[in-house]
């Protein structure tokens, strides 16, 4: 269980640590895939997207690809979100007793 009170009385160390997770998230890559690799977005652990790349010959079938490309950037930001979730665990660990 957290302590909440240790973390009013750390409440300058926690701005400090937000501000260095955030750094290192807008560092991370993630890539998401869709169409068996033919379309992959590359994201920051932030969700921004970085990225896309789109194998030859899709742009023929503008629906298609369509759907590649949103299927790719919900990929890579449920991994991005993962990624976020897995780095809050580790700063919220350090304040348990």
């Amino acid at each position: 269980m957290i302590d909440i009170f240790s973390l009013v009385r750390n409440i300058g160390r926690l701005e400090s640590l937000r501000d260095e997770l955030l750094a290192r998230l807008k560092e991370k890559r993630v890539i998401g895939q869709s169409g068996g690799g033919m379309v992959e977005v590359t994201c920051d652990g932030m969700k921004d997207v970085l990225e896309i790349k789109i194998e030859e010959g899709l742009e023929k079938d503008v629906s298609m690809l369509s759907d590649l490309i949103v299927s790719a950037i919900s990929d890579s930001q449920k991994k991005a979100e993962a990624l976020f979730i897995e780095e809050i665990k580790g700063l919220i660990s350090q304040f348990n007793p």
